[in-house]
C-alpha cells in the first residue's frame, strides 16, 4: 500500500476536480512550482496510481438511456466467465463490464437509444447465458451526483463538495460529427491538446476550442477527471443498495447522507432498490459503521441494504 503525503493527495484531489488543467494552475492550488507537480503525477503514474485522464460525458442529453445489469454466477468455470466477459465487452450497445465482490459477481452497464435495443441486448443474454446466473437485476439509471475525494484532504470541515449532477430532463442535444470525434478523443485521454485533437481530426486548433467550449456549456462534458487505483492507497469504493420501509423519509436520508466525507455517488434509479450510493472506504467496518449510524438516525425507515465492491474494470463507457 502507497503512503502519499498531503501535497500528492492534494494533487489527486485538485486534477480529479480537473484533470485537463495546467500543472502551473495546479501548482498554485498546492502550494508547488509547476515542475514540482508535473514531476510528482508522473511518479503517481508510474505506481499506478494515477491509471489516466477522461472527461465525464453526461449521456443522457445525448439521448441514451443508461441500464446497470447484475449477475450472480451459478455453475461456471473460469473458462465459462471469460467467455462471457468478452461476449458482453463485444456487445454494441455494452459501455461498462466489472467484476464485483459481494452481493453479485458482475455489472454489466449498457447505453442504448431506445427500448427495443435494450429488450434485444436482454433477450439475446439469456438465449445465450441465462441458465449460468442464480441472481439477475437491473436498474433504469436517470440521476447521478459525483462528489470530490475530501478524505484525501487534511480538513475539520470536510463535507462532501458536489462536482456534478447529471439528471434526465428529457432536454436532448445534437452533435455532429467533428463534437463526435472530440468525445471520443478526450474521454480515452483529457489532457490531450487542441493541436494533437486537430491534427488528429484534420482541423484547426481554433476550431476545436470552440468545439469544446460549446459541448462544456451545453454539458455534454460535464467533468475532466481522474482514473485512479484507491486500491494501491487502501481504499475501496463500496457501493450500497438499499430499500426503505418508509420511502417518503428519502430526502432527509439523503441530506444526511451528503454529510459524510466519504460519499462519493449518489444515483438515481428506477428498479430493485430506492438509493444507491457509494464511499470510498478502507473495508466494511467503516461500512458497517456507517449502515448502523444511518439506522439509528432513522430508525426503522430502512428495510434492506447490500453492498459490494468493483474487483476489476474490463471495459468503461465507450459510445
Amino acid at each position: 500500500m502507497e503512503k502519499l503525503d498531503l501535497k500528492d493527495r492534494k494533487i489527486l484531489y485538485h486534477l480529479d476536480l480537473d484533470s485537463r488543467q495546467s500543472f502551473r494552475s495546479l501548482g498554485k492550488k498546492v502550494g508547488l512550482s509547476k515542475d514540482v507537480v508535473a514531476s510528482r503525477v508522473k511518479k503517481l503514474q508510474e505506481k499506478g496510481i494515477i491509471k489516466g485522464f477522461y472527461a465525464m460525458l453526461d449521456y443522457l442529453k445525448l439521448g441514451y438511456g443508461v441500464f446497470r445489469f447484475y449477475f450472480s454466477f451459478q455453475n461456471v468455470t473460469t473458462e465459462l466467465k471469460k467467455e462471457i466477459i468478452d461476449y458482453f465487452m463485444n456487445e454494441k450497445y455494452v459501455g461498462s463490464v466489472k467484476s464485483l465482490e459481494g452481493n453479485y459477481d458482475l455489472l454489466v452497464a449498457i447505453l442504448v437509444k431506445n427500448y427495443p435495443q435494450a429488450r434485444s441486448f436482454w433477450q439475446n443474454t439469456l438465449k445465450n447465458y441465462g441458465k449460468y446466473f442464480s441472481k439477475r437485476v437491473f436498474t433504469a439509471y436517470f440521476q447521478e451526483d459525483s462528489y470530490a475525494y475530501r478524505m484525501l484532504l487534511d480538513e475539520k470541515n470536510n463535507r462532501p463538495t458536489r462536482i456534478y449532477q447529471c439528471f434526465d430532463t428529457g432536454k436532448r442535444v445534437e452533435i455532429d460529427y467533428l463534437d463526435n470525434q472530440i468525445i471520443k478523443l478526450i474521454t480515452q485521454n483529457a489532457r490531450i491538446s487542441t493541436i494533437d485533437m486537430a491534427n488528429t481530426l484534420n482541423s484547426t486548433s481554433s476550431v476545436i476550442r470552440y468545439r469544446l467550449k460549446k459541448l462544456m456549456e451545453s454539458d455534454i462534458i460535464i467533468a475532466y477527471r481522474l482514473h485512479i487505483d484507491f486500491t494501491k492507497m487502501g481504499y475501496y469504493i463500496y457501493k450500497v443498495d438499499i430499500e426503505l420501509n418508509r420511502f417518503d423519509e428519502i430526502n432527509k436520508i439523503i441530506n444526511y447522507i451528503e454529510s459524510n466525507p466519504n460519499l462519493v455517488y449518489r444515483m438515481g434509479t428506477i428498479g430493485y432498490v430506492d438509493l444507491e450510493i457509494s464511499f470510498l472506504l478502507n473495508n466494511s467496518i467503516q461500512l458497517n459503521q456507517i449502515m448502523e449510524d444511518l439506522s439509528s438516525k432513522f430508525p426503522g425507515a430502512i428495510k434492506n441494504y447490500s453492498y459490494f465492491i468493483g474487483v476489476k474494470t474490463y471495459k468503461d463507457y465507450e459510445v
